[in-house]
């Protein structure tokens, strides 16, 4: 039983992660990791450090009119050996933007994965039992831009994309957009169009569940 509810608690706490990153409720997010930053770290397309820098620049994101992405989580596994939990949900990143006046959705599909650790019984914090996220990756699938209303993108922007033909096709339109935006995004992230880099960071999370 004490298994079983400990797993439906790390289910709630990842979903309700996502939740609060995309509302915009800060606090609420930051109560979802571990309180020592530290000992956390995020490694995603725009951001790679600990929990206080990825509060930060998620509160600058919104500000800059970054606040409509929408997270989506469906099915969670998690594996748990004592007071350490692994994680991994299959999810999408949701993004509006808007280009020459048209709004488009960049619709990124993957897998977040999260180390977590439990800290107490749990009593006081809110029904997590205890448990804090101490990291979140990614695994990029693939992704794609779709038309909010269906005109053909615009022929600058058709160049854009047809020009980036070396970049990652698990998250090449990701980073092409983020990339307009500004920010830097590494070629060497997790994806499917690299096994060897999904195995080591399945493995590395695994090894350290032991």
């Amino acid at each position: 039983m004490e298994t079983f509810l400990d797993e439906m608690a790390i289910k709630a706490l990842v979903t309700k992660e996502r939740y609060y990153r995309d509302s915009a409720q800060f606090d609420a997010l930051r109560d979802c990791y571990h309180p020592d930053a530290p000992q956390t770290f995020i490694d995603i397309t725009w951001y790679q450090g600990d929990v206080a820098g990825f509060i930060a620049g998620s509160r600058e994101m919104a500000a800059r009119g970054g606040g409509s992405t929408i997270h989506t989580i469906t099915p969670v596994d998690v594996r748990i050996n004592g007071a350490k939990a692994f994680s991994v949900s299959v999810g999408s990143i949701i993004s509006r933007f808007s280009r020459d006046g048209t709004n488009y959705d960049l619709v990124s599909h993957c897998r977040f994965l999260s180390r977590l650790q439990k800290d107490g019984d749990g009593d006081s914090d809110g029904g997590n039992r205890g448990w804090k996220m101490l990291s979140m990756e990614v695994i990029y699938i693939h992704d794609g831009i779709i038309p909010a209303i269906p005109p053909d993108i615009d022929v600058e922007f058709r160049s854009a994309i047809d020009a980036r033909t070396a970049t990652r096709e698990s998250y090449k339109y990701l980073a092409l957009v983020l990339g307009q935006k500004g920010y830097s995004v590494k070629n060497s992230l997790p994806g499917v169009d690299d096994p060897q880099r999904v195995e080591a960071v399945m493995q590395k999370n695994l090894s350290w569940l032991e």
